[in-house]
């Protein structure tokens, strides 16, 4: 629209600012254009559907990939958003996949977010949760990870400690 104008205002009177405005349309096209393509390449990467098996997660993108991370995985790392909607009670709930190459958020039903919250609790990951926002537009945040791991006696020094010296 803007190129259009811009080259309309230059073809009725030649001057130094409808050429600028001319480049700042064809600027503006271009642009437009990188952005398409962006979202392209991230719909093929689009997950269709979640999967929550006994011994982890799995995703199918639209792409035909699969993304999976078992439960015992020391790299599991994903968080889910709760966050309000106007004019639908529930909110949106989105599962965010951190692990390896970007996947956009993939949405999640009530029923499929209790599901995986009680899977979280029974493999005793480790839940963190975050809250953003004033109450009526709160946003949840709940960053899913695996548990510390103490240190076992068996890595501890075996050497005379300062105290028996």
């Amino acid at each position: 629209m803007t190129a259009s104008a811009a080259a309309a205002l230059w073809a009725a009177h030649p001057s130094a600012l409808a050429i600028v405005l001319v480049i700042f349309g064809l600027v503006l096209i271009v642009l437009g254009l990188v952005q398409h393509l962006f979202l392209l390449l991230e719909r093929r990467r689009w997950p269709d559907q979640a999967y929550l098996w006994p011994d982890g997660v799995e995703l199918l993108l639209h792409n035909g990939e699969v993304r999976a991370i078992d439960w015992d995985d020391p790299k599991l790392a994903f968080d889910l958003f709760r966050r309000p909607l106007r004019g639908d009670p529930t909110g949106e709930i989105l599962l965010e996949w951190r692990m390896g190459p970007y996947v956009p958020p993939c949405p999640l039903t009530e029923e499929g977010f209790h599901r995986l919250q009680a899977a979280i609790v029974a493999h005793n990951l480790g839940m963190a949760e975050f809250r953003h926002g004033r109450r009526a537009r709160e946003i949840r945040v709940f960053e899913v990870r695996p548990p510390r791991r103490l240190p076992t006696q068996a890595s501890a020094p075996t050497g005379p400690t300062p105290a028996d010296q």
